[in-house]
């Protein structure tokens, strides 16, 4: 079984449009990113997918954003998954639920792209699956993430 390099990102996000921009910030930053329309598919696909990381909307159909957050959680196969709570409801309500469901991050709609981007990198790199790697190309110095290699796959390889 090959594990690629790229992070793997799920999308939870049942704005069309909003899954639009967030994939294509996401996919040009390097991530391969995969898109839940709904609370319970995004759950779903959580199980399946074991993504290195979850953009989770609050409001969504068929279950909201803090009950899959609390069940990624409390799944001892998921719970080390990075959440960031992406969502255009900014109330201290909503912050502290995100915070007793132990999201990782709680970002609102209306922040700049480059912002949530970097928040998902650091998040990504704290999760100790990822490293940051520099090169430069066509003069511009590049800062992206490559999985660490195991002990155990060093060996193999």
């Amino acid at each position: 079984m090959t594990v690629s390099n790229t992070p793997r990102i799920l999308i939870i996000e049942d704005n069309v449009c909003f899954q639009r921009i967030l994939e294509k910030k996401m996919t040009e930053a390097g991530f391969e990113v995969f898109i839940a329309g709904d609370g319970l598919s995004g759950l779903d696909m959580a199980r399946r997918l074991r993504p290195d990381l979850i953009v989770l909307d609050l409001m969504l159909p068929g279950m909201d954003g803090h009950k899959i957050c609390r069940f990624v959680k409390l799944d001892k196969t998921l719970r080390h998954i990075p959440i960031v709570i992406l969502t255009s409801r900014d109330t201290e309500k909503d912050e502290e639920l995100a915070k007793q469901g132990h999201a990782d991050a709680f970002l609102v709609k209306t922040m700049v792209p480059s912002y949530i981007l970097k928040v998902i990198t650091e998040l990504l790199e704290r999760s100790h699956q990822f490293e940051s790697e520099q090169m430069v190309f066509e003069g511009k110095q590049i800062t992206y993430l490559r999985r660490k290699v195991s002990e155990v796959e060093k060996m193999i390889s």
